[in-house]
């Protein structure tokens, strides 16, 4: 199981059971600044997607796909390729409220609708902007999980 699959079913285990969603609850300012850092370090993940070196591996990507109300719900899509100015990939987790998508499903990316990136270098994740933005939300346990996935123990 992958990380980011793992990291997702320990999101379902701890909020929002029936649904299997976490939620930035009042904290929409923070969450934009961390979309807004992930968007303006994309070049440096970019690059580092383009020619890893052997120490990096797990790249992968965030993004909002549009629900059936209209809102957006952000994904991980990983199996990454970056080409012609496009990242296509799978869809990391299969989204709650998207139609036409699931665990798997193949998707093709433009630059604009990414909102968070992550690589790992020797167990230690780079990026997760948004994911590190929610940290503080998380019940301790669950916190102290994720943390410990994502090397930032």
């Amino acid at each position: 199981m992958g990380l980011f699959k793992l990291f997702e079913r320990t999101i379902l285990n701890y909020s929002h059971r029936d649904k299997g969603i976490m939620f930035s609850e009042n904290e929409d300012a923070k969450m934009e600044e961390a979309i807004k850092s992930a968007r303006e370090s994309l070049p440096e993940f970019l690059s580092h997607l383009s020619t890893p070196n052997e120490k990096m591996e797990n790249f992968a990507v965030k993004v909002g796909l549009k629900t059936k109300d209209g809102t957006l719900e952000h994904c991980w899509v990983s199996d990454l390729c970056y080409e012609d100015e496009k990242i296509r990939g799978k869809l990391s987790v299969g989204p709650n409220n998207v139609a036409g998508y699931e665990l798997g499903s193949e998707i093709t990316i433009d630059m604009n609708e990414i909102s968070d990136w992550a690589y790992s270098i020797e167990g230690k994740y780079e990026g997760h902007y948004t994911t590190r933005c929610l940290l503080p939300q998380m019940p301790g346990k669950m916190r102290k999980q994720v943390m410990e996935i994502y090397g930032w123990l």
